[in-house]
């Protein structure tokens, strides 16, 4: 009853703070819906799943803006869910209690979770392979179970492979657990996750698997030596950043004084395989990810962090929290509710004021539903009762009018039939188009190459809560369609 309370608390909280101060979706929350609203099994930058449920959701609640905002926090509340039922496992259920909540207070399953995308869908996925695993190693679990998930953690991101790679390392160095290559389990768990992926693995082929060489154009290489060292070192001080807030709380609850009343005994140490396994995958993703960086001299993004410290709680109580008093207790419980009430507090800055702060609107404040609106009337001024069904541009200007216009167009990303395959000089012809783009940077390279294209009046639109920034100006064109 408390976990489940305490998990609604959450999910209330992080859903109704952006649907309340944010007047648009997030860049990636309509980015996804772009990409959703064709159902690909494949797309030219990460794998299909986020842009499914995103889209799903749309479908189901006929594209009630604020119900996109509830994918991340359900994410989030998955994963520690997942959490506590390892925990259980692992620590008992008071321990394991303590460590879930200890765990909210890393910043990604906070702050973060609104803009649902690619690194927050693996929130629950990660956490959810770790139970698994943890099941079929030790508990005579589903192995079926845990390959499905790895499936589906593929689907999510590619990043799930740090976490697969470093339990397939477990599995075959550890010497207590190198036995399980003598059973079924986990040919059947290979098997399933291939099986599932079959399908997207030849979706890749058919685009040259051109989202596995995405992560390395966004993250470029050393142009230095000192490269080399230097980008692991940005990484590893933005991951702990991102964790310091839970290390703090722990710390504080395993902080006895002398005198304080003892709230629960020193718990019995784990076995040595367990151990290695909860090591394994705390550390083993990380640890992966910051020697690549090393080696390749990888300038690696910040939220690709997200997932890796999914177990940071469990292992903090595993490893470091020792018998806990009532005074303990006490400092945990302050620390930890002031340190989501700031967090709370900082988000609702960064929606409020923080444009102003920043000197720039935020997305929050893009007015995506009125230039849908006035695209859409300016379209069937010119091309009369014909719908607008396509609109090309970069895909947060065209995915805005998407996702907010009654027509729901599709979006014809970058005018680029590489991004947009369900886009062809057929169809393009047939029905025509909008092109879109904002100033004051000039028309894009492509706009020339779509042939006969119309010049009209440009667009101009306040943002929502202006705060002193000028009205956002928009350039645009159509392509009438054929007949």
């Amino acid at each position: 009853m408390l976990v489940g309370g305490f998990l609604l608390l959450h999910v209330l909280v992080w859903w109704l703070l952006p649907a309340l101060l944010q007047h648009n979706l997030p860049l990636d929350v309509i980015e996804q819906l772009a990409w959703g609203r064709e159902w690909q099994i494949a797309y030219f930058k990460h794998p299909p799943l986020p842009a499914w449920i995103l889209e799903s959701i749309a479908v189901v609640f006929a594209r009630w803006a604020p119900a996109m905002y509830l994918a991340g926090p359900l994410a989030s509340a998955l994963a520690l869910m997942a959490v506590w039922r390892l925990g259980c496992n692992l620590l008992g259920p008071r321990r394991a209690l303590l460590a879930m909540l200890a765990q909210d207070c890393v910043l990604y399953f906070t702050f973060f979770t609104p803009e649902f995308n690619h690194n927050v869908v693996l929130l629950p996925l990660w956490a959810a392979i770790g139970l698994a695993g943890y099941r079929a190693i030790f508990n005579n679990g589903s192995w079926v179970l845990l390959g499905v998930l790895m499936a589906l953690g593929m689907l999510g991101k590619y990043t799930t492979a740090l976490l697969l790679v470093s339990l397939l390392g477990l599995a075959v160095l550890h010497p207590g657990l190198r036995k399980l290559w003598a059973t079924r389990g986990p040919y059947i768990s290979i098997g399933v996750a291939l099986l599932l992926l079959l399908p997207h693995l030849l979706g890749l082929w058919q685009i040259d698997f051109a989202p596995l060489f995405f992560p390395f154009a966004r993250a470029p290489a050393a142009a230095h030596w000192y490269d080399h060292v230097f980008y692991p070192l940005l990484f590893a001080a933005a991951q702990f950043g991102g964790i310091a807030p839970a290390l703090l709380a722990m710390a504080l609850l395993g902080w006895r004084r002398d005198g304080e009343a003892l709230f629960d005994s020193q718990p019995n140490p784990l076995a040595p395989a367990v151990r290695a396994y909860l090591w394994t995958i705390t550390w083993g993703p990380a640890v992966l990810a910051v020697t690549a960086s090393l080696i390749l001299g990888l300038h690696l993004k910040d939220m690709w962090g997200s997932p890796m410290w999914c177990f940071i709680g469990l292992f903090a109580m595993a490893e470091a929290v020792g018998p806990i008093t009532t005074g303990g207790l006490q400092r945990f419980a302050i620390a930890w509710g002031t340190i989501l009430v700031v967090v709370a507090a900082a988000f609702a800055v960064q929606q409020t004021i923080g444009s102003s702060l920043m000197r720039k609107p935020t997305r929050g404040q893009f007015p995506g539903r009125e230039l849908a609106a006035a695209v859409e009337q300016r379209w069937h001024a010119v091309a009369g009762r014909a719908p607008l069904a396509i609109v090309a541009g970069d895909v947060w200007l065209a995915g805005n009018i998407a996702f907010y216009g009654e027509e729901r167009p599709s979006v014809f990303i970058d005018a680029d039939p590489a991004k947009s395959p369900w886009i062809t000089p057929g169809v393009l012809a047939r029905y025509g188009a909008v092109f879109i783009w904002q100033a004051p940077s000039g028309p894009p390279p492509w706009l020339d190459s779509l042939g006969a294209v119309r010049r009209e009046a440009p667009i101009e639109l306040p943002y929502v809560r202006p705060r002193g920034h000028a009205p956002a100006r928009f350039e645009w064109a159509v392509l009438l369609p054929e007949g």
